[in-house]
């Protein structure tokens, strides 16, 4: 059985088609955006491993500590991190939803409890996600906004997920990549980071349309997990213009997606 993969390869035997997997702000980028990175192609040296200028506006942008953040090759280099420092026994995924947790956590031995979502309930996740997260289960991966259905948790069915993880000894990540190009409040659970069992994965791939240049973060209040993640795989993450590139964007144009919604929303309609 052939698996489904992530899209995005439109090379070697798929040139020239349209590939409607990557689903990136349609505005683009701001210029100066992209004019920082070009400049950092030519800068010598190596990136800064810990990305210290981008962990400081990503922190101011999202109120948050710096210490609860951690930046990566995009998010599925932050998603293998987690993986493999957590190393969950059972994990629960929705259905359907984003690949890369799958391919990842099976990466890890992970035993994989799918939560399936139904068209006749509009692909919303409803109460049956609830009571899946009982003892046993050590991660609930969601997507919210669901990709690929573009659909957003109820708030406050997002928040009892919280607690029963919680209640349940369980990890709650939830990747919120596409959170910006929504109506959605961006700080959205970022006020439950203190209280441990959540980690947010974001990202400037979609919303500042730099899928290219694999530019990826996430949030934690768990120092010592972040710490983990950060000392497996490579260490150099981020090249310096990606590093570049995403500084200009969150301290120039903090607001970008949401200035870009009303032309998304309008187009949608």
């Amino acid at each position: 059985m052939e698996r489904i993969v992530h899209g995005g390869d439109v090379y070697g035997g798929n040139a020239g088609l349209l590939d409607f997997s990557v689903c990136l702000n349609p505005v683009g980028a701001p210029q100066p955006v992209l004019r920082v990175a070009q400049e950092g192609v030519l800068r010598q040296g190596y990136p800064d491993p810990q990305c210290r200028g981008l962990v400081r506006a990503a922190a101011q942008r999202d109120g948050v500590e710096e210490d609860m953040v951690l930046w990566g090759n995009g998010c599925a280099d932050l998603i293998d991190r987690f993986s493999l420092s957590l190393r969950p026994k059972k994990a629960i995924l929705l259905a359907p939803t984003f690949g890369e947790y799958r391919r990842a956590l099976e990466g890890v031995g992970c035993q994989i409890e799918e939560v399936h979502l139904s068209w006749e309930n509009g692909f919303v996740p409803d109460g049956a996600l609830l009571e899946a997260i009982v003892p046993g289960v050590e991660l609930v991966f969601l997507c919210d906004p669901n990709n690929p259905t573009g659909r957003l948790m109820e708030k406050e069915l997002l928040y009892q997920i919280l607690a029963r993880c919680r209640q349940v000894g369980a990890m709650l990540a939830v990747d919120q990549c596409f959170l910006e190009l929504t109506a959605a409040r961006p700080d959205r659970l970022t006020d439950q980071l203190a209280g441990g069992n959540l980690i947010l994965f974001r990202a400037l791939t979609k919303s500042y349309a730099l899928a290219g240049l694999r530019l990826g973060y996430c949030l934690c209040g768990d120092r010592a997990l972040l710490e983990q993640m950060a000392h497996i795989l490579q260490p150099w993450p981020v090249s310096i213009p990606a590093q570049a590139a995403g500084e200009c964007a969150l301290q120039s144009f903090p607001r970008w997606p949401f200035t870009c919604f009303p032309q998304i929303e309008g187009e949608r309609n």
